[in-house]
């Protein structure tokens, strides 16, 4: 005899949230897997499959269950990089009745509002903004390391290796955020650091962790203020464009993600907000990601039919 449970899934840029409810929505366990972000990456499908096989059979083991055990009465699936092609490889590993899908930006929503009206801005790996106005949405920005995802850690972290350079050259003061990130680089010239980031060994991930070394030197170089200015300033922005869409001047607008952990980005981002929309109520999130996943994986399970938040697939 199966055992019925409901599941809730993260899947980001950075890592995987599974999280294991009952049939009343309450949390029994959770596990945590690698990224499982965009599917259409060289690797990626196998990426996505290792992240969440790993997430789920975590949590499961925790209860001493196994997959072939356990029958998910409803699954919700927030995803980073949308949820094409990812239907036949959940379906694969997991027995789902009602198999939920959508972006990540639903889970984030959902834990600021709990499936209200909103918005939320997410700055985490990438960032991107996200609302919802009755069976109205907007998004703006997510369009991944290359093309956007101004605000984000990956972006703040870029700005100031950008930084290095600059003041290699004497556009801008070489103080402590350069030396130390070329310190941090292990390279023995600027020069060598510009090869190897353009051959691959310096990597995003690599790129990603200066967001946090930016944070550190705000109070030992102006050129760390300068960079958190702006990558609030720019999270701001997208969140302005989502607000005036919608209009949702006096609803509810979130935030979440690693960069907000930062004062000087959370401060700013929060006073912008509330000097241009006085009546918009700012807060953070109020529950993970995965946790948000399993009350909208519940919100299936009460309807009985496709949620007002993601595209749902039923078992045939």
């Amino acid at each position: 005899m199966s055992v019925e449970l409901l599941l809730g899934l993260d899947g980001g840029q950075s890592h995987t949230e599974a999280v294991v409810g009952d049939l009343r929505g309450r949390i029994l366990v959770k596990g945590h897997g690698g990224p499982s972000n965009h599917i259409h990456e060289p690797g990626a499908k196998e990426r996505f499959r290792k992240a969440i096989h790993d997430s789920v059979d975590a949590a499961l083991g925790k209860l001493s269950l196994t997959r072939a055990e356990v029958v998910f009465l409803a699954a919700h699936f927030g995803l980073s990089g949308g949820p094409e092609l990812r239907e036949r490889i959940i379906r694969e590993l997991f027995a789902v009745e009602r198999l939920s899908i959508s972006e990540d930006t639903s889970n984030a929503l959902w834990s600021v509002t709990a499936g209200g009206d909103g918005a939320i801005v997410i700055s985490g790996s990438g960032s991107n903004a996200f609302g919802r106005k009755g069976k109205r949405t907007c998004r703006v920005g997510g369009w991944g390391h290359i093309l956007g995802d101004e605000g984000s850690g990956f972006h703040l972290g870029m700005q100031a290796l950008k930084h290095v350079f600059r003041a290699h050259e004497g556009r801008d003061r070489w103080g402590w955020l350069a030396e130390q990130v070329f310190r941090r680089s292990k390279a023995p010239t600027v020069r060598a650091l510009h090869d190897s980031v353009y051959a691959g060994s310096y990597d995003k991930v690599q790129i990603g962790r200066l967001a946090k070394l930016v944070d550190q030197g705000v109070e030992k170089d102006a050129q760390c203020r300068v960079l958190l200015h702006r990558s609030a300033d720019d999270l701001f922005e997208i969140a302005e464009r989502v607000i005036l869409t919608l209009k949702l001047h006096s609803a509810v607008c979130g935030y979440v993600g690693k960069v907000f952990e930062s004062d000087t980005v959370r401060r700013r981002f929060i006073r912008n907000l509330r000097n241009r929309f006085p009546r918009l109520k700012v807060k953070p999130a109020q529950m993970s990601p995965g946790e948000a996943a399993l009350q909208i994986a519940m919100d299936v399970l009460k309807r009985r039919g496709a949620s007002a938040w993601s595209e749902v697939y039923s078992k045939a």
